[in-house]
């Protein structure tokens, strides 16, 4: 038997997010985050960032998640990596038309996420992260997203000895399918540096430790017309100075991207996110406790009810009664799991 210890945060750092995790069964431990940015000042994220590496036991971070590209989830990230070993990024997948509206959306947009707008894939690898995992693909389409249902492991049923061993288990694309949406991708993107590095969720999309599981939903932009549009207004570009849709990312098109954006955006298109639930996946037999710095939180729990997952949302737009109820039933079989919900920064009045 054994005791899993467990310690998530929400960081103080405005608006955007800087979650963070820790699980710990004896001797193992695995750390992970939940975007890292913030539209508010950076020296409040950078101070939280600082915090957060320097209380890691062994400079390693075992997982990222990036739920959404916008800035304020996503412009911390590079400070987060410097001088730390981070196994595993897990990112969903956006086209370059995509990218390139958030370009547009940004005011002020700085080298180093124009650099990773471009080529969010390659950004990663540039920095050292062992492994790139994408959720979704060119050709994902959310309604084939399968029901998935909880693990649920007793308690003694955990092998303590095999414990050592314990690594993040994920099913990917084997690889001619990868290879096919690797094909996919470069024939509108740039060529992917260190393609061994790079791995396809395979759905249902799942990360299963031992005693512990991440479970996500990909909400991706479902306004075909209004893509469509944008789509044929930025080839109408290309054609025009005779370029390619990587160089659209440098800043001397900024201006024209601008444009197009303001004829169907009303600073309202990041409304996607990777929605992540994580929970235990044993059945606890006593009653518990989370404590936040002693004065600040404390809660009990009726470990009867395994109310014990949290869920995540980013940015999800949850405003109609659509969106809603398509994440409701993916998660059909964990909403009565979930004891925290992150109200999204947007549709949150539903």
């Amino acid at each position: 038997m054994g005791i899993i210890n467990s310690n998530f945060r929400f960081h103080p750092i405005g608006q955007g997010c800087f979650y963070s995790g820790k699980l710990q069964l004896r001797n193992v431990e695995f750390n992970f985050v939940y975007d890292c940015g913030t539209d508010s000042k950076m020296k409040i994220l950078s101070n939280e960032i600082t915090s957060y590496k320097n209380n890691l036991s062994s400079d390693q971070l075992d997982l990222l998640l990036i739920s959404h590209f916008d800035a304020d989830h996503v412009n911390g990230v590079a400070e987060l990596l410097k001088g730390i070993k981070c196994k595993r990024v897990i990112i969903p997948y956006y086209n370059p038309i995509e990218r390139l509206l958030l370009v547009a959306l940004t005011g002020d947009i700085s080298a180093d996420y124009l650099f990773f707008l471009r080529n969010p894939i390659n950004y990663f690898i540039e920095y050292g992260v062992e492994e790139v995992i994408l959720v979704g693909g060119p050709d994902e389409n959310e309604k084939t997203q399968e029901n998935i249902n909880p693990e649920n492991i007793p308690l003694d049923n955990i092998d303590l000895e095999k414990l050592e061993e314990i690594i993040a288990k994920i099913s990917t694309l084997d690889k001619d399918q990868v290879e096919k949406v690797f094909a996919r991708i470069e024939e509108c993107d740039e060529a992917i540096k260190q393609p061994k590095k790079v791995k396809v969720l395979k759905k249902p999309y799942k990360l299963s430790l031992y005693f512990w599981e991440f479970v996500f939903y990909l909400k991706k932009h479902d306004d075909e017309i209004l893509m469509s549009k944008v789509t044929k207004d930025i080839d109408s570009l290309l054609k025009k100075e005779g370029v390619s849709i990587t160089n659209l990312f440098e800043e001397e098109y900024i201006g024209e991207l601008k444009k197009i954006y303001n004829l169907y955006f009303n600073n309202d298109f990041n409304n996607t996110s990777l929605v992540t639930y994580h929970g235990a996946t044993i059945n606890p037999r006593k009653s518990y406790y989370i404590k936040e710095n002693s004065k600040h939180l404390i809660c009990f729990f009726d470990c009867k009810k395994k109310q014990f997952g949290t869920l995540l949302t980013g940015d999800i737009d949850l405003k109609s009664n659509r969106n809603t109820q398509k994440m409701i039933n993916f998660y059909i079989d964990y909403i009565n799991k979930v004891c925290f919900f992150q109200v999204p920064h947007h549709g949150a009045k539903a």
